[in-house]
């Protein structure tokens, strides 16, 4: 007989009250970074840019650096994400297929 386990967000890791906002948030986040609907804080957009940085090479690998350069600025919500994203992808020469 398998074990019924409780969702994630409904266990209870500690008394402090601190901890179980920040879970619950840190929840909110990882569900929601590939949607941005919802929720809009600093930790939610630095995650957001994280996951592009990583993304970009597969999803926009076929872009001219004019399109890609117009793609980092719509899509990067910070700007050390998007400052990042041009260094890495467009200046750097690495990913000069990118």
């Amino acid at each position: 007989m398998k074990a019924k386990l409780k969702p994630m967000k409904n266990r209870v890791f500690a008394t402090d009250n601190a901890v179980l906002v920040g879970f619950g948030m840190t929840c909110r986040i990882v569900g929601s970074h590939h949607s941005a609907r919802d929720i809009d804080t600093t930790e939610f957009r630095i995650i957001w840019d994280a996951d592009w940085l990583v993304n970009i090479p597969d999803e926009c690998g076929r872009m001219d650096k004019d399109k890609l350069r117009e793609f980092i600025d719509r899509v990067f919500k910070m700007n050390k994400g998007r400052e990042m994203a041009v260094e890495i992808f467009l200046h750097d020469g690495q990913y000069a297929g990118v």
